[in-house]
């Protein structure tokens, strides 16, 4: 099936986040975070994760469980569509843990980066495809926080570190808000509609945790990027 689809460009009512305070279920370093989580957010897609992964913490926890392999693991909701924000938790980085943006349908037994369909930043710290070095300003230690603000209307996306400065075309060089500095999302994606979050893991122990708004948020996401879902 390809994972290109046509573009039914709609408008996305989802409520804006507001408010503050500890993340529910987050690690917590600072920062504006809180926000009103979304009871109906999804997670990672048992039907669309890898094998030799365990789902845990109602499907937002991705662990790998046996083999030294890339598993990659999409989340539920699939977007083509509007300026949307979601994080990534890392809590064992043990060799490879990778916090990115996929397509529906697109192979789960290779690295982010390693084709046109899926990008990110690795918690060592380099950002893929390019191979990127120090993308958002270093490596992520266990319970920190990747944010990823994407919009889907210009196909340009923004990565941080907990609440640093935001990466996009530029490393530490960006404004979500503005809509300046941008990088361009994985060149597959352009003009898709099945576009989800997406992760991988690769030894037994890695592990990351994703939030699509579901709880509230460790930091608060950048003005006019309404929740993932």
């Amino acid at each position: 099936m390809s994972i290109r689809r046509a573009i039914s460009r709609r408008f996305d009512r989802a409520a804006k986040i507001t408010g503050n305070g500890n993340g529910n279920g987050q690690v917590h370093h600072g920062g504006s975070g809180g926000g009103v989580p979304d009871p109906t957010a999804q997670a990672f897609n048992p039907a669309d994760t890898a094998a030799n992964t365990t789902l845990t913490n109602n499907d937002r926890t991705l662990t790998k469980s046996a083999a030294a392999a890339y598993a990659q693991s999409h989340g539920v909701t699939q977007r083509g569509t509007g300026k949307r924000y979601y994080e990534f938790t890392v809590v064992n980085n043990g060799v490879v843990v990778g916090m990115g943006i996929g397509a529906t349908g697109d192979a789960l037994t290779h690295f982010l980066g390693s084709g046109t369909f899926c990008g990110g930043v690795y918690a060592a710290g380099h950002y893929e495809p390019g191979t990127i070095a120090n993308f958002c300003g270093g490596a992520f230690a266990n319970g920190d926080v990747c944010g990823i603000a994407v919009d889907l209307d210009t196909d340009v996306w923004w990565l941080r570190k907990n609440n640093g400065a935001w990466s996009g075309a530029v490393v530490g060089v960006g404004d979500p808000a503005a809509g300046t500095g941008g990088k361009a999302i994985p060149a597959g994606l352009l003009g898709a509609s099945n576009i989800v979050p997406a992760a991988v893991v690769h030894t037994t122990g890695d592990s990351v945790t994703i939030n699509t708004g579901k709880v509230a948020w460790a930091y608060a996401p950048p003005s006019g990027f309404t929740p993932w879902g």
